[in-house]
């Protein structure tokens, strides 16, 4: 009877052992061809996706591969263009989607934990045959990644870690623990609004652009693939469970490989903040303070920070355009995974390394700044122009142009920009003097203008006067904080008021640009 007993049981153990899960039914379109790693855990049979993506061909291999990981919300899809940037530079590039992801399996039960995670994408790359790698996570896959140089630090020459989670220990900081049931619920709320509202607040800083549908399409279409909608549903649920319960930031001493951490400072992700009270709500989430702290923390970590973005800086750094699009020389949308031009000719869609990102708002700021004191001396200008009808000064300045543009090299232009700010009087005289040519100097202004006069005058005539006009026109935020907004009709300004005016107007800081030439200044791409 024991014997029958030992026997049923080890069947049962059998079977179970040889439990198959499929890969996903998921059919969202790849850029490269979907492998399938089966690996054995927790005594089922599983699948796990990945890209295998060769150095480019108009590349020099540098022998090197890199692995990137990717976050909760995220499948390894969303890594093309940095794919493409990295196959550029003669990287091999793993991408995997991670067991219960996207392209494979999704077990309806499995313990999910971060060192499972990484003892999986350990096992894919020792199927291939890869020893040391560089290890690239965002979110979720910061997070993972982190955990994987810990477990594996010979495995690991270099971590790079965007956005991470992890940087602090919400539940220390007093957010409450939440149920799986809980959490199921959550994940089965996901619709449209839901993630495009989250994303729109978290990843991109309160903007939108129609580029970014894809990824709340994307994201969408695997929570409600039929079938496995309560099953991804769990997963995600047990995801959440392990961010929130097994944090990485007490052990950033013990990383041995040489890091890199990439932080947009407007991120403001937190695991559980939706649930936590309103005074835990204020201290997590803070990206400016936690990147600092985990540079310090790390060992030898250096830290790039992007000032005006959130928790998806690389998806701000898209290329202009598409190779494709390049050599047909056609409008690109930019749309990723897929332009519309390679979809409709399908063509292959791949982004080389870009060299313009959008302008930085601090920049923008110092812009509208200058362009306020110019637009009160013109509007000054014309209101004394149309008082006096004295419409043959325009025709005159029109004629005769104050500031004429001749075209420049990008080295000249660069050359112009190295001298701006321009911080002193003298400095500031000097530059509009070469703007000006034919202009006088202040003193001369006010000895040869005792009374009012017309406004412009020709070249062989002298330089500009201004007059300060009353406008009570409500500016565009930081533009009226240096600037009066009330002016009187009786007061002069001269140009060197005017200059000494300008000299308020700060400096735009410089941004810091990830994985640029450390001598190559951001603003030469503007030229």
């Amino acid at each position: 009877m024991r014997s029958a007993i030992v026997t049923l049981a080890f069947a049962a153990a059998t079977a179970f052992a040889e439990t198959v899960i499929p890969p996903s039914t998921w059919n969202y379109t790849y850029p490269w061809p979907v492998q399938y790693h089966n690996l054995t855990s927790q005594q089922l049979n599983l699948s796990m996706a990945y890209m295998d993506v060769s150095p480019g061909p108009d590349s020099q291999p540098n022998n090197k591969t890199i692995v990137l990981l990717h976050g909760k919300n995220f499948c390894g899809v969303t890594w093309q263009d940095t794919a493409n940037r990295l196959s550029a530079k003669g990287y091999r590039v793993i991408i995997p989607d991670q067991i219960g992801f996207c392209k494979s399996s999704k077990p309806p039960s499995y313990q999910v934990s971060l060192h499972q995670l990484a003892f999986n994408t350990r096992s894919l790359l020792q199927s291939l045959d890869i020893g040391n790698v560089h290890v690239l996570g965002h979110s979720m896959g910061g997070m993972l990644a982190t955990r994987f140089a810990l477990m594996y630090p010979n495995a690991t020459s270099h971590l790079i870690l965007t956005n991470p989670l992890g940087l602090e220990d919400w539940k220390a900081i007093g957010t409450p623990w939440r149920s799986l049931d809980l959490l199921y619920k959550d994940e089965l709320a996901t619709n449209y609004t839901s993630i495009q509202k989250y994303q729109q607040a978290t990843y991109y800083v309160n903007t939108w652009k129609p580029e970014y549908d894809v990824w709340v399409n994307m994201s969408l279409s695997v929570y409600k693939n039929p079938g496995e909608e309560t099953t991804f549903a769990w997963g995600m649920a047990r995801v959440t469970d392990a961010i929130l319960t097994q944090p990485v930031v007490y052990e950033f001493g013990l990383i041995k490989a040489k890091t890199l951490l990439l932080i947009g400072t407007k991120d403001n992700t937190a695991i559980g903040k939706a649930w936590s009270p309103p005074e835990v709500q204020a201290k997590v989430g803070k990206y400016e303070v936690l990147g600092k702290e985990a540079a310090k923390n790390i060992p030898g970590a250096t830290l790039v920070e992007f000032d005006d973005l959130g928790h998806s800086p690389q998806a701000n750094l898209n290329a202009i355009a598409c190779d494709s699009c390049r050599t047909k020389k056609c409008k690109c949308d930019r749309k990723l995974p897929t332009c519309s031009q390679c979809l409709n000719f399908s063509t292959p869609c791949h982004y080389q390394e870009g060299g313009k990102r959008g302008i930085p708002a601090a920049y923008i700021t110092h812009l509208e700044k200058r362009l306020q004191a110019t637009e009160a001396a013109l509007a000054a200008s014309l209101i004394t122009l149309r008082s006096q009808n004295d419409f043959k000064s325009i025709d005159r300045h029109l004629q005769y142009p104050i500031l004429t543009v001749s075209g420049r090299s990008k080295a000249e232009k660069q050359d112009e920009w190295r001298q701006l700010p321009l911080r002193t009087s003298d400095q500031l005289t000097i530059w509009l003097r070469a703007k000006y040519p034919n202009s006088v100097s202040a003193e001369e202004e006010h000895a040869t203008s005792p009374s009012p006069g017309p406004v412009f005058e020709s070249p062989d005539e002298g330089g500009p006067q201004y007059l300060q006009h009353r406008t009570e026109t409500t500016l565009a935020s930081g533009r009226n904080e240096q600037h009066p907004r009330s002016y009187s009709e009786s007061t002069y300004r001269s140009t060197g008021e005017i200059l000494e005016q300008l000299k308020i107007c700060e400096p735009p800081p410089t941004p810091n640009s990830a994985g640029s030439n450390p001598t190559t200044h951001w603003h030469d791409n503007y030229f």
